[in-house]
């Protein structure tokens, strides 16, 4: 490969807005559109979905403990709102439930694992928990 090609793809310069969002990722510098963003994002929730379906076929087969199926359970969905850059990789999401649970720290630490490895994310935050019932425990009484 020419050293021009080799620059070409360590040089990445697009704005977004009207800043540049410049972060390094493995030793290469980028800038990203807030198009790519959103194709980032896409990239990122469908690896959530692969990850929570996978961990809820685990849970209907019975291979993680009580409290594990638990928390996994009472998730219907995961939506990635943003992705930012924080040393790295940042996303927030919000949980959308179907119990009265209220934390999700185990399935948290779970995506961050998974996503750590295939996309290299820093970290995984929860923005927030939407509950999706309408009625039970805490809505009605």
């Amino acid at each position: 490969m020419s050293k021009d090609i080799r620059k070409r793809h360590t040089d990445i310069s697009i704005k977004v807005g009207n800043k540049a969002d410049l972060f390094v990722f493995m030793d290469m510098e980028y800038k990203i559109t807030q198009n790519q963003k959103d194709k980032f994002i896409k990239v990122i929730q469908s690896n959530i979905d692969y990850e929570l379906s996978v961990l809820k076929k685990f849970s209907s087969e019975g291979e993680l403990s009580f409290g594990e199926s638990m928390e996994i359970d009472s998730i219907d969905r995961i939506k990635v709102v943003d992705v930012e850059k924080y040393e790295g990789w940042a996303i927030s999401v919000d949980i959308y439930k179907n119990t009265s649970r209220f934390s999700f720290d185990d399935v948290l630490y779970h995506l961050y694992q998974q996503l750590k490895k295939h996309i290299g994310m820093n970290s995984v935050n929860e923005r927030n928990v939407i509950d999706i019932r309408e009625s039970g425990p805490g809505i009605d009484f």
